[in-house]
Parts: C-alpha cells; sequence; structure tokens
C-alpha cells in the first residue's frame, strides 16, 4: 500500500468562482469557535493568511519536522484570511475565522510517517475539539488504483462525531468502496470544472 499527499490542481488557486460556486456569504458564520484538524505536513503557522489562529502537533521522534507548501496551501484554503496580495486571486479560506490544528504525518518530504500515527493525531484532534478533520491524501495498491485503506476507515468510524473531509484523488477513476459500510460522517471531495461538471481527471465514489 502507498499512501500520498494529492496536490491542489493549479485551477485551485484562485477562489472567486469556488466561492461562488458553494454561495459562500458567511451568512451563517464564518467558523469562529470552530476548530478544523489538518493531517497532513506541517503548517507554517506564522503565514499571513493563519497568524494567530493555526498550532501544529509533532509525533514523537519527529522532532526536527518542518512545515509543507502542501498543508499551508491547505490550511489557508480552510481558513485563510484573504490577507494576500489580489493578484493572486485567493479571496480568502472557506472558514477564515476558524482555528486550524494542524498535523504532521507526512514528513516535509513528502514521505508517510505510519498509520499508528495517524490513528494518534486523530485521536489527539478529537480530544482538542477539533468538529471537522481534512484529509487530503489517499492509499494505493500496487497497480496505482485508489481504495479506502483499513486504517482511515477504522478513524472514520471510531469517531462517528467528527466530520471528515477526504481528497478522493486525481486519477480520473472510480474509488472501490468495497463494501465499506458505516463512514455517513465522510464527504469525500472531487473536482469540478467552472460549469459545475466533474473534471475528466477527478476520482469518484464507485
Amino acid at each position: 500500500m502507498f499512501v500520498i499527499m494529492l496536490l491542489v490542481p493549479l485551477g485551485a488557486q484562485s477562489s472567486d468562482w469556488a466561492h461562488d460556486a458553494i454561495n459562500l456569504t458567511h451568512k451563517y458564520g464564518d467558523g469562529s469557535g470552530v476548530k478544523v484538524g489538518v493531517l497532513d505536513m506541517l503548517t507554517r503557522c506564522t503565514h499571513q493568511e493563519l497568524a494567530g489562529r493555526c498550532h501544529n502537533w509533532t509525533p514523537v521522534g519527529y522532532e526536527d519536522m518542518t512545515y509543507g507548501n502542501h498543508a499551508t496551501h491547505i490550511s489557508s484554503i480552510i481558513a485563510g484570511k484573504d490577507k494576500a496580495p489580489d493578484f493572486y486571486e485567493h479571496d480568502g479560506g472557506v472558514a477564515p475565522g476558524a482555528f486550524i490544528i494542524n498535523y504532521g504525518i507526512f514528513e516535509s518530504n513528502g514521505n508517510w510517517t505510519s498509520d499508528e500515527i495517524e490513528i494518534e493525531a486523530a485521536q489527539h484532534a478529537v480530544d482538542r475539539g477539533v468538529s471537522v478533520i481534512n484529509q487530503s491524501y489517499g492509499a494505493y495498491d500496487e497497480y496505482g488504483r485508489a481504495f479506502f485503506a483499513d486504517a482511515v476507515t477504522n478513524i472514520w468510524k471510531s469517531h462517528k462525531n467528527i466530520t471528515f473531509v477526504y481528497a478522493a484523488g486525481n486519477e480520473g477513476t472510480l474509488i472501490d468502496g468495497g463494501d465499506v459500510k458505516g463512514i455517513d460522517n465522510v464527504i469525500m471531495v472531487g473536482a469540478t470544472d467552472q460549469t459545475g461538471r466533474i473534471t475528466y481527471w477527478s476520482n469518484r465514489p464507485g
């Protein structure tokens, strides 16, 4: 089994049309008071989009772990404060008032730590009052086919009061869920174009 991070496509750099697509107005709140867990590399919490609303958790044995661009990008999509220059077209995050607790389950070079650290990180998030956990990574078999790893489905089932946001992947295939049941607390995220159609390269649940 291979576990890899899923890169954010270039089209996601511009957030104006994406915010319009989900009718984002913050009418019902901006995420203030909400803690969001991000299982990824470490985030650069001093970034202007996140400063003062971000904390990193580093697993034992990885004290020299450094932050990565992937996690910082994901965290700013979730909770960025719209501090970037206008030419970036980043228009802030979906929940700019939320607090990010970021978990280093990947090293800064992209290497996976372990299933045990992933489980520990999820439990730590639950114990700290996190209500949403983002997972922008996936598992692939020896043939490169995406699937739901037992470790991650067990995490979903063990924490039914948490909403997990899980990336579908970018290979343009169906994910074989097999006989996985009891994961009603999981939102599978694919990609659409600006017309609202699923992109040809986005994975989708089978």
